[in-house]
């Protein structure tokens, strides 16, 4: 199944879990307002003026046999990508497809136009490797303007492909292709220009295949490997490669699991050569599925780990206190602690020291969360999940604003503002993350 399969089945999943015995519920209005519907979330993309121009151009290139190709992931989701990619008067057209008579198996094909004066022209077309699109990445060389393709690749140990091209004279021009299983763009090295950091299997000291992470430079007109380090063994499944400038420098934080637990490596770039600073350390915080991130805003990625709130440790599916850790150069600092809803994508940040005395109890069909004090059952405020327009409409008496997200308010109701652990409204507000954005 692809992933952008796997992110709709998801999503359904999250709306069944939302809607289930409680039709009619605040949280199943709020999920259609922002859906339209669960049909909503299966239906085709419209098209702008300049696409349906594009798509026209093509449909006539190819007599109209073809069914559009879209990326699962990443910031161009379209199957038209329109941008600037030779330096010459009007614009670029890459659109994926395949002929409406290919199997579900055949490769994707790309077609590069572009724009004149009696309008959009195919100047080529080629036929990619993958049967899929991942993403698709514009990128800045020194040579001009670039776009990256990641491909879904029956390639070895489950690798995936990238394909790197330039548009010249109008045609595409293939520069490099690399086969990885995670990847991350940016100007690593402050000069402007794209730089790839990827996760890639190499030969080990047996002949066998290990799992390493490299760093691609753009050098004589093609990305080649210029530095690269050995990341843990015992990591069986990857799921995010990401990318902070922290300091003076640059680290990379991989995700992956160890077991049955998510941890992370955190790979450092010093002087154009890449170091894992975990590996020596021997010892990871971990958690179920919790990604790292940046997960309050100060700009640093936390790591995270996670165990039950008091009343879930003997819980089959509990709730859990997450602690965020910074790693440092003599270990791991615990920054703060919080609870985080996956199912809605905040975080509330915890006093000092609430930990042991707080717990959390969900209502998904109110989509809201209680925080209430152990020691004497004392629910001390709500949060809550709800559509705008319910909030405009004053449906929510009581309840403080807290933040928008979209279509999504979140809302707060102080139930006890006095005694040990209580807060007040605007000490709720301070603490809460949107981790939606």
């Amino acid at each position: 199944m692809g992933r952008a399969k796997k992110a709709v089945f998801a999503l359904l999943a999250a709306v069944a879990l939302l809607l289930s015995g409680c039709e009619g519920s605040p949280v199943g209005s709020m999920v259609e307002e922002m859906t339209g519907g669960v049909e909503g979330l299966l239906s085709p993309p419209r098209f702008s003026e300049e696409q349906d121009a594009v798509y026209a151009a093509l449909s006539a290139y190819l007599s109209g046999s073809m069914r559009l190709c879209y990326p699962q992931e990443g910031e161009n989701l379209s199957a038209f990508t329109l941008c600037e990619l030779d330096g010459s008067p009007g614009g670029e057209a890459v659109v994926f497809y395949e002929p409406t008579s290919a199997s579900a198996a055949s490769p994707v094909q790309m077609a590069v136009l572009d724009e004149g004066e009696d309008g959009w022209t195919v100047t080529g077309s080629l036929t990619l490797e993958g049967s899929g699109i991942i993403d698709l990445t514009l990128l800045s060389l020194p040579e001009g303007p670039a776009f990256a393709v990641g491909l879904q690749y029956a390639g070895e140990n489950g690798s995936s492909l990238l394909r790197i091209f330039a548009v010249r004279d109008g045609k595409a021009v293939s520069l490099s292709s690399i086969a990885y299983q995670e990847k991350v763009f940016g100007d690593f090295s402050g000069d402007g220009r794209s730089s790839l950091a990827v996760l890639y299997t190499a030969e080990d000291g047996e002949g066998g295949p290990s799992v390493r992470a490299g760093l691609y430079q753009w050098q004589e007109g093609a990305f080649a490997l210029t530095s690269s380090c050995a990341v843990n063994p015992g990591i069986s499944r990857y799921e995010k490669l990401s990318a902070a400038e922290e300091g003076d420098g640059v680290r990379f934080y991989l995700d992956g699991y160890l077991g049955n637990r998510m941890v992370t490596e955190v790979l450092a770039l010093e002087d154009g050569s890449l170091r894992n600073l975990t590996l020596p350390l021997g010892d990871y915080p971990g958690r179920p599925g919790l990604l790292s991130m940046d997960a309050d805003g100060d700009g640093l990625t936390e790591i995270p780990a996670q165990e039950p709130l008091p009343g879930y440790e003997e819980a089959e599916e509990p709730l859990c206190l997450t602690r965020w850790y910074r790693l440092e150069e003599r270990g791991y600092r615990l920054a703060y602690t919080g609870y985080v809803s996956s199912l809605l994508s905040y975080q509330f940040i915890f006093p000092g020291d609430w930990e042991g005395k707080v717990t959390v109890q969900r209502d998904d069909a109110a989509g809201e969360a209680a925080f209430i004090r152990v020691e004497d059952g004392a629910t001390l405020f709500l949060l809550k999940a709800a559509p705008v327009s319910g909030w405009q409409a004053g449906d929510y008496p009581g309840y403080q604003l807290v933040a928008q997200r979209g279509q999504t308010v979140f809302l707060t109701r102080v139930v006890t503002g006095t005694g040990g652990c209580a807060l007040t409204a605007e000490e709720i507000v301070s603490r809460f993350c949107d981790l939606g954005e």
